[in-house]
């Protein structure tokens, strides 16, 4: 009794099998038969570049096409017998003055031969060549963004800080540092590293793709220095008296660079002229000349002092 039905069920599984067979069959020429729209990639290849050029420009490995075609069709173009690669001739496009811009539609007339159906469109549909001799610059690497530390203050160095940058020369003249993409963080509390790629300019070529950005939250710093008040543009029979001559200036810095800011990073001056319009007054207000980057909350104590303009002889 088992053997019968087990034949039975073998027999109804192979005539399952056979109709579901058919069945996908069926379905797989109707659908190869429907019309598809569908972008097929076409490998593009420059030719016969000098030895002494350097193509500065990012030149893709295919060009995109859009294809209406019957499936069976597109599965030729793509998995049977590709299209054909597209050729640019370097000898037929170059003029010598660091670019050249080519259409592709010309060039893809027969990659279009190949093809029974419509072609929709090209992507991209023309391209800016720019190349130049070997001239090149030595600039430094900018970091571009915004850096928050979840405490402290973020430290950021980049390595290298100089890199060379290939471009044609009337470009290259007007380039004075190379700039990272920009990079934003929030919360920094570990060493972050990141390979940042260099910003992206049409006809420019870095001689390194990326650079090694560390970044860092570093511990802040309450300094205070003594630094005189100093006049200046006085008559050489004036000079400038204050009470107190010198004020204790305040302020909070990284702890790496708490070694390097000094009294002598800081100057604060005052201009003959300017008292002179406040001559009936006999208390300044006191202001920073100059402050060096990276330190934050700068106080001056006390902020105003008063002051006299002596008259000096020759024998002083």
């Amino acid at each position: 009794m088992r053997r019968l039905l087990r034949r039975f069920w073998g027999q109804h599984a192979l005539l399952f099998l056979f109709f579901l067979l058919l069945s996908f069959s069926f379905w797989l020429f109707q659908a190869l038969n429907e019309t598809y729209e569908y972008e097929v990639a076409v490998p593009l290849r420059l030719d016969g570049v000098p030895d002494n050029v350097v193509i500065t420009s990012d030149i893709p490995e295919c060009v995109h096409m859009r294809v209406r075609d019957k499936g069976v069709n597109l599965l030729d173009y793509i998995y049977v017998n590709p299209i054909d690669t597209i050729v640019i001739n370097w000898g037929d496009y170059s003029t010598g003055n660091g670019h050249f811009r080519v259409t592709l539609g010309d060039l893809i007339k027969n990659a279009k031969k190949r093809v029974e159906g419509q072609v929709l469109g090209v992507r991209p549909d023309t391209m800016l060549i720019y190349y130049n001799y070997g001239q090149r610059k030595r600039l430094p690497v900018r970091f571009v963004g915004n850096l928050q530390a979840a405490d402290g203050l973020p430290v950021v160095s980049v390595s290298p800080t100089y890199v060379y940058v290939y471009a044609p020369p009337q470009i290259l003249d007007t380039l004075t540092a190379a700039y990272l993409q920009r990079l934003d963080l929030k919360d920094i509390s570990d060493t972050i590293v990141r390979y940042q790629p260099f910003m992206k300019l049409r006809g420019v070529k870095y001689a390194k793709p990326t650079a090694k950005v560390r970044i860092y939250a570093d511990k802040v710093t309450t300094k205070s220095v003594t630094v005189p008040v100093v006049g200046v543009n006085f008559p050489a029979t004036k000079v400038l008296r204050t009470i107190p001559s010198t004020v204790q200036i305040r302020f909070n810095v990284p702890s790496h660079r708490e070694k390097e800011i000094t009294a002598e990073s800081f100057a604060i001056v005052v201009r003959y002229e300017e008292l002179l319009e406040h001559s009936d007054e006999h208390q300044l207000q006191l202001s920073l000349q100059s402050t060096p980057s990276g330190v934050s909350n700068v106080s001056i104590t006390p902020s105003t002092v008063e002051y006299i303009i002596e008259e000096v002889t020759s024998e002083e």
